[in-house]
């Protein structure tokens, strides 16, 4: 399967809630912690993907970046998140993640509402 590293999609629509995206997104990686990666967030204008290897770390090492505009939802971020980390295609990973940040999950992921 061809991957292409510059991967960018927009978000349609936008979220009118008020919160912190990068941040979300950075408590995000802290919970899933992709292994051998070292990821970069930073605030953009559209939702942009990238990863690929980073070989002056190791053969096994990769990288990557995520780009997070001021509009995207909760669930944009999820998405992105697990794509990074490679769970895209675990339904009950990325719901669980997705109920979390929707505050309908108490206990663990209290803190990915706030």
């Amino acid at each position: 399967m061809f991957e292409d590293p510059r991967f960018e999609r927009l978000v349609q629509g936008e979220a009118a809630e008020d919160f912190d995206r990068v941040r979300f997104a950075l408590r995000l990686l802290d919970l899933l912690s992709p292994p051998r990666m070292t990821v970069a967030v930073y605030e953009s204008r559209s939702l942009r993907v990238e990863q690929g290897r980073d070989w002056a770390r190791g053969a096994d090492a990769r990288f990557g970046v995520l780009g997070v505009p001021r509009g995207a939802s909760r669930s944009h971020i999820v998405l992105a998140v697990a794509e990074l980390a490679g769970v895209q295609h675990e339904p009950f990973v990325v719901d669980l993640l997705n109920q979390a940040a929707s505050q309908r999950a108490p206990g663990l992921f209290a803190e990915l509402a706030s």
